[in-house]
Formats: structure tokens, C-alpha cells, sequence
């Protein structure tokens, strides 16, 4: 399992996009929530929209998936520990990173509810643009990730998962869909992400993505969604200790290698 310097985030508002502290406005915590608290409230968010994860009927990446929203959302939180990130402020982010983009609840909500500013943040820079073409709408996303320190660590562990759960369910279309768009994904985030971080998280995505011995090593077979399957949360730790355990010592050489074969697949 890679190691880290765990990064420490700098509470302070002064520190935060002003675009962001407007959007705040006079809103105040009403208490603080713990980790636990924030995973109740944004499993309930999503559920309340009916919300799931994973392969649909269709295969069009809707929100009718296989699993309860919750699977995504534990995921990315976990991919984060298995890095040695224990933050509670990034820990919360996980958990909110797609809220404001899904649900109703809005940034002066989740202030008010008692998470964490610099949480709400990070979530709140993670959320694409309400209107455009999904390239316009991920270009504001990353526009405001660069705005807000750790928030490309929280994108990038949601986009292994995401990425790696295709994989996983072995919908073929939606994995290289994902392989496509690294290539502006790594042109608006890569840099931001090695400035802030000193873990393995992007080699690992792009080992993920292009490497077929990372393939073969993370997923035997696809054995997700097409028969219903549902991990336990111990499956899932083993599942993601699994992917980050199998990195190869010579990640760097592969994250190179594959900046190459991006206009080959």
C-alpha cells in the first residue's frame, strides 16, 4: 500500500475563493458534525433522489445503477485512508463530492448542517458547471478545483474509483470513455495534484487506466452489477486494498509510458 506525507489543510476562511465565501454568505454552523454524521446525511441526500451507482439497465451512466449511492461514496472515502489521508476535512469532502451536483442541498445547507467549511469547499469545487456540454461543465469543475487546496485529491480518488469500478462491471464503453478524457483531465489537474500531494493516487489512476497488467492484476473477471452483486463493506476494503497494494514499484515508469499510449487506445 503506498505511503504518504498526509496533507494538512489550512482551515482558515481567508484561504478560500472569494467566489466561494459569497456563496457562504452569513451562513453559520449550527454544531459540527462527525465523519459518521456527514455519511448519514449525504446517504440520505442521494437517497431521497433515488439515487444509485454502477452499471444501469441501458448502460448510459445514469443514476439508476446497481447499488445504493452509499458504495460510491464509501469508496472514494476508503481510497483516501488507503493512502494514509485521515483529514477529517478531505474525509467529509468524499462523502459531499457529489452532493451539490445530485441533490438539492446547497453549500449554505451543508454550513449550516455543521460540516466542515473546508469540506463544503472541496465538495463545492468539485461540482460540475449546471449547464454546457460535459466538457464545458468538467472544465468549470476544474477551474474551481484549482482554486481550493486538496480538492484535486479528492477528484482524482473519486475518478480511480469511478474509473475502476467500470472496469469492475465490465462496462467496456464507459471505461474508455474515461481513458479519452485523461488527457484533459491530466492537462487541468496533474499539476495541482503533484504540488499538493505526495501520494501514489495519480500514478495509480493512470496505471489503472492504461496498463494492461494493471488490468489483469485488479480485476480477474467483471463479477459487478451484471448479476446484481452488492459488496459488503469488508469486500470493498479488500477490493481497494487489493488495487492499491497491487501497484508495481516501477509506477513511474508506467505513468510515463502511458502519457504515450493515450492517443493509442
Amino acid at each position: 500500500m503506498p505511503t504518504t506525507d498526509e496533507v494538512v489543510l489550512h482551515s482558515s476562511p481567508e484561504e478560500l475563493p472569494r467566489e466561494f465565501l459569497e456563496i457562504v454568505g452569513d451562513a453559520r454552523p449550527t454544531c459540527r458534525l462527525t465523519i459518521s454524521e456527514v455519511h448519514d446525511l449525504a446517504v440520505r441526500l442521494h437517497r431521497q433522489k433515488n439515487q444509485r451507482y454502477g452499471m444501469t439497465k441501458d448502460h448510459d451512466g445514469g443514476m439508476d445503477g446497481w447499488h445504493e449511492y452509499r458504495h460510491h461514496l464509501t469508496a472514494v472515502l476508503l481510497i483516501l485512508r488507503l493512502a494514509g489521508i485521515t483529514d477529517e476535512c478531505f474525509l467529509a469532502a468524499a462523502l459531499m463530492h457529489d452532493v451539490f451536483e445530485d441533490t438539492d442541498f446547497t453549500v449554505r445547507d451543508a454550513i449550516i448542517a455543521g460540516v466542515p467549511i473546508y469540506a463544503v469547499a472541496m465538495a463545492w469545487a468539485c461540482t460540475d458547471a449546471a449547464k454546457g456540454t460535459r466538457a464545458e461543465k468538467k472544465a468549470e469543475a476544474y477551474r474551481k478545483i484549482n482554486l481550493v487546496y486538496g480538492a484535486v485529491i479528492v477528484k482524482v480518488a473519486d475518478r480511480i474509483h469511478n474509473a475502476g469500478h467500470s472496469l469492475e462491471s465490465g462496462s467496456v464503453g464507459k471505461f474508455e470513455f474515461y481513458k479519452l478524457e485523461q488527457t484533459s483531465f491530466a492537462e487541468a489537474l496533474e499539476a495541482t495534484f503533484h504540488a499538493q500531494s505526495q501520494t501514489n493516487l495519480w500514478h495509480h489512476l493512470e496505471w489503472l487506466l492504461f496498463s494492461s497488467e494493471g488490468h489483469h492484476l485488479v480485476y480477474k473477471r467483471s463479477e459487478c452489477c451484471e448479476n446484481a452483486l452488492v459488496p459488503s463493506i469488508t469486500e470493498l476494503v479488500a477490493l481497494l486494498t487489493r488495487q492499491l497494494a497491487a501497484l508495481p514499484a516501477r509506477v513511474c515508469n508506467v505513468a510515463l509510458r502511458s502519457r504515450r499510449q493515450r492517443q493509442q487506445w
